[in-house]
């Protein structure tokens, strides 16, 4: 079993409150690290990561995803160059991936083991990289600011990297009977409940080309789990558990800055959990289930899910080369 603690850490006002709650979680349950999606990075002593070392529990690796406010030309490159004076600032490239091995029978001392395939993202270059794209407002003056930074070659590069590291998560859990799981995280949706138009569909299709598990992301300043609509036909948006191999989307924007409500009418997407709360999120995986748990600031159980899959899943053909 691994578990990990997931959150778009921005806000320093919640700072304390957020970190005692997860200090108490950690305390029960030992995590193994942190993941900020998105405008996390430590540039002063406010931030969630520089807080985080005064709690013994959250002395752990803090693997970051850009978010737009780190994608800057002013800022790509100090983010990046964390690492060399921050040990356990884990985000050394735009994007990369981590592999984790767990045992099937739960036994440390077993030799059979699955692959969790963890996938952290630069939804900057995905989401702002194609100029001809249509974007909201709001997002298409955050791109602005990346301009000279991103290129239409670093998105197609970054999706034929995606491609190449879900697509041996895959075959490893078709190998292994099915078990474990590949999970991405990124700073901006693919599938939103916000006003304006959803993410790149190159990438949301090559989660559901290579049937990734769960996309973790961050932004928007709410909470919610959706199901997009083509997941619609083969489970019911009313059910906790699924065994389907659709990809399940989580939002956990709500500890940043101020909430506001899921504004889009996102009749077409089956909406599991919607909320406006601050929150951190926690995932935790064996070899056969995941579940994803977000715990409120007062530390409540605000929603609770969890998936395990009992048949094979065979990859789709001949889909990525269109998408370039």
């Amino acid at each position: 079993l691994f578990r990990s603690v997931v959150g778009d850490f921005v806000d320093a006002a919640h700072s304390s409150t957020m970190l005692t709650q997860m200090e108490k979680y950690a305390k029960t349950y030992p995590v193994d690290f942190i993941v900020a999606t998105g405008n996390s990075a430590p540039v002063d002593e406010h931030s969630h990561f520089t807080a985080a070392s005064n709690y013994s529990s959250l002395d752990l690796p803090w693997h970051s995803v850009l978010g737009s406010k780190e994608c800057t030309k002013d800022r790509l490159n100090d983010v990046l160059e964390l690492s060399k004076s921050k040990a356990k600032w884990q985000a050394k490239q735009p994007h990369y991936a981590r592999n984790m091995r767990v045992s099937v029978d739960g036994k440390a001392e077993t030799t059979e083991t699955a692959l969790i395939k963890l996938v952290f993202a630069n939804t900057c270059s995905l989401a702002c990289a194609d100029l001809t794209a249509p974007r909201p407002q709001d997002l298409q003056q955050e791109c602005s600011q990346m301009q000279g930074v991103l290129s239409t070659r670093q998105r197609k590069e970054q999706l034929t990297w995606l491609a190449s590291q879900l697509e041996y998560s895959l075959r490893s859990k078709n190998s292994r009977k099915n078990r474990g799981w590949a999970f991405v995280f990124g700073h901006h949706p693919v599938h939103t409940l916000q006003t304006g138009a959803d993410g790149d569909m190159a990438f949301s299709n090559l989660l559901t080309k290579t049937n990734t598990d769960a996309y973790f992301y961050g932004q928007d300043q709410n909470l919610h789990h959706i199901l997009p609509a083509e997941a619609r036909e083969t489970s019911s948006p009313s059910a906790v558990s699924s065994s389907s191999s659709h990809v399940e989307y989580f939002l956990n924007g709500g500890n940043g800055y101020s909430l506001h409500w899921a504004q889009k009418d996102k009749s077409e997407s089956a909406v599991k959990y919607s909320a406006v709360a601050d929150s951190f999120l926690v995932v935790s995986a064996s070899a056969e289930f995941f579940q994803v748990e977000y715990i409120g600031l007062d530390g409540t159980l605000l929603y609770t899910f969890s998936k395990t899959r009992s048949e094979p899943v065979e990859p789709s053909s001949s889909w990525f080369s269109a998408t370039l």
